[in-house]
């Protein structure tokens, strides 16, 4: 146990010190602790629980043109009925994004992440009464992620600098935008990775982990550029 976590610090001393390019994931919650799907694949193995999360999101931006966001996931473990140890999960989620009145995105997202314990950790002193029962353990995950998303809008709700004419807003002028339609399909496939420690009653205690969203780079243009 020693050696594997001084290795582990190791391995995370090493990630820090890489140095790349980096994107940042999508800004839809403020509290991505309550939207697995949007944080990372492998947390669909990360409880023993069922869980239902329900997250709305309201944020003003000018008249009558407020950012909604409403995501709804499920999450089922899949625990072995003979060790009682669980092995994986399953998650799926809807979500629907409305910008205003001019762009709306709805899509239906599903993972599968598997689940393996790595080791133990002694929770307390050796002089405890318990001293053999208070162990937590050690999980590391691997899940995969994938979505299919529609988006579609409304070029008549949209103005844009083309419409500024002479320090006023022409509403007949041309919105000198391109576009091939009015809606856009598009498939978005994830993965990542999770270690996590648990005490002994399966609480997370400490947890670490990567992950890649829209690793096939999905189009999602309405432009004919």
């Amino acid at each position: 146990m020693k050696n594997f976590t001084q290795n582990f610090w190791v391995i995370c001393g090493l990630l820090l010190g890489l140095h790349t390019l980096g994107q940042a994931q999508d800004f839809n919650m403020t509290q991505y602790h309550y939207t697995p799907l949007l944080t990372n694949p492998a947390r669909a193995a990360a409880s023993n629980d069922r869980q239902i999360f329900l997250n709305y999101r309201n944020q003003p931006n000018v008249a009558d043109e407020n950012y909604r966001f409403f995501m709804a996931t499920g999450v089922y473990p899949l625990i072995n009925k003979n060790t009682q140890k669980r092995w994986g999960g399953v998650a799926l989620g809807f979500v629907n994004d409305q910008n205003g009145t001019f762009l709306h995105t709805n899509g239906f997202t599903g993972a599968f992440a598997y689940n393996h314990e790595i080791g133990s950790h002694f929770l307390g002193k050796k002089t405890d009464k318990y001293y053999t029962k208070n162990w937590g353990k050690h999980h590391i995950s691997f899940g995969a992620q994938g979505g299919y998303f529609q988006r579609s809008i409304r070029f008549d709700n949209l103005t844009t600098d083309a419409q500024f004419q002479g320090g006023t807003v022409n509403p007949n002028a041309g919105l000198g935008e391109s576009a091939a339609n009015t809606s856009q399909s598009y498939f978005s496939a994830s993965a990542g990775m999770m270690w996590q420690a648990e005490d002994t009653l399966g609480n997370t205690k400490a947890f670490l982990g990567i992950s890649l969203y829209n690793i096939n780079e999905p189009n999602q243009s309405f432009s004919t550029k």
